[in-house]
């Protein structure tokens, strides 16, 4: 099933295809051994193949073909197999040129074709239809019309599989369009986002590193931030979102700043059920037009679950270090009075 670091090298001079891709994991941990964990739980969330239920082993090695071949390293802008092409003497151009052609990824469901021989199949990517020949590095057998689940990249005149990959005997049901697989998938990512655990006094930093990492690059890119690495991303929004906060609460809608009200007369955060008058939204990356969704794009409002008397409860959630800057943008209304008499942590729902 699995075709990943297959192979040892002993060649003395110039390395072969058939031994490159362990060269290479040999050669991400002769040169990082020193920050390659570190480097390896910066992205660990971003990981597409994060939730599959594999073997330890496995999915370490599964996890480590990402990093390796789709990862780019801060400050150059390479993965680190295109940092080992570059630098390496010990490889030929040709060689050279198919690494370089390895971070183009295409994850999917291919159904079998043909096989020409028992290394070369033809596939046929079932979400768009496109054909590919793909060389095995181990010889194969496959009928047409089984399935396999995984990720090819280019590798020359072929593709080839890469990491862990599932083959099964076809499949009993039709494969959902890209559209549907997509709202499947925003479906999905949002009851996990919701599913974390809120206390009161959460932090905006300690809810963003429960984040996948595509939604703090999607908050990124709508406040200009450029820092690369997560804990800095996450500080740059932190310190722009707080700054801005005046000026959120200025620009927002009678339903915002009313929702944002309730939130601080209760203490920062309240359950979800007894504000079912408000329009719910979500986080999927497209323009929101309800009061939650836009909150919650902007940065200052969270979802997520909060226990009471033992039982858990969708509960809003303000960050607790923006409470004070948005009671206080709150207060400036004409005619505007926030109690401040009450514990930010004592009210609840």
């Amino acid at each position: 099933m699995n075709d990943l670091l297959y192979c040892s090298i002993d060649v003395p001079c110039v390395i072969e295809e058939k031994d490159v891709f362990q060269a290479i994991y040999d050669y991400a941990y002769e040169r990082y051994d020193d920050i390659l964990q570190e480097f390896i739980e910066e992205h660990i969330q971003e990981f597409p193949e994060k939730d599959w239920e594999l073997e330890p082993e496995l999915w370490h090695k599964n996890l480590m073909s990402y990093i390796m071949y789709e990862v780019e390293q801060p400050g150059n802008n390479i993965t680190i197999a295109e940092e080992f092409a570059s630098t390496s003497e010990e490889i030929t151009k040709e060689l050279r040129e198919k690494i370089m052609q390895m971070r183009n990824m295409i994850r999917s469901r291919f159904e079998v074709v043909s096989m020409t021989d028992d290394r070369m199949t033809e596939v046929k990517d079932l979400q768009t239809g496109k054909e590919y020949k793909i060389l095995s590095k181990l010889p194969v057998e496959y009928q047409r019309g089984e399935v396999l689940t995984g990720k090819i990249h280019p590798f020359g005149d072929t593709y080839q599989f890469t990491g862990i990959y599932f083959h099964t005997r076809g499949t009993p049901f039709p494969f959902p369009n890209l559209d549907d697989l997509m709202d499947l998938y925003q479906e999905r990512e949002m009851e996990e986002l919701e599913d974390i655990n809120l206390k009161p006094d959460r932090s905006f930093s300690w809810i963003l590193n429960k984040y996948p990492i595509r939604i703090v690059n999607r908050m990124c890119k709508r406040y200009r931030i450029k820092e690369r690495r997560r804990k800095e991303k996450i500080a740059s929004l932190e310190d722009r979102i707080e700054n801005k906060i005046p000026e959120i609460v200025k620009s927002s809608s009678k339903e915002m700043r009313d929702f944002l009200n309730i939130l601080i007369e209760k203490g920062g955060y309240a359950k979800m059920g007894p504000l079912k008058s408000y329009k719910y939204g979500t986080i999927s990356g497209g323009e929101n037009e309800t009061p939650i969704g836009k909150l919650r794009e902007l940065g200052i409002l969270f979802v997520g679950k909060m226990k009471v008397n033992g039982r858990r409860y969708r509960s809003a959630f303000i960050p607790v270090e923006f409470r004070d800057k948005i009671e206080y943008a709150l207060m400036e209304e004409p005619g505007k009075e926030v109690d401040r008499g009450q514990s930010t942590i004592d009210r609840f729902l």
